[in-house]
């Protein structure tokens, strides 16, 4: 998490600079902003809560499911 966070202040100074210049504001948001754009992990595995309906395919409660984080933009 905290190389993943470095490099992406690293590649964007404009937000390298809001953290710099207030770290008490903006430390917190880099790291969950770092979690969300690129996670230190490949799966995530979790099971539903509820049933759900998920792209016309039913899942029912309980269900164990994997998901891959993807990056859409970069």
């Amino acid at each position: 998490l905290l190389a993943n966070t470095l490099y992406g202040l690293l590649t964007s100074p404009d937000q390298m600079r809001l953290v710099v210049d207030d770290p008490d504001t903006w430390v917190r948001p880099a790291l969950e902003e770092s979690l969300r754009w690129m996670p230190p992990f490949s799966m995530t595995e979790k099971r539903t809560r509820d049933d759900v309906v998920v792209g016309g395919h039913f899942i029912p409660a309980g269900t164990e499911i994997a998901g891959w984080p993807v990056r859409l933009n970069g």
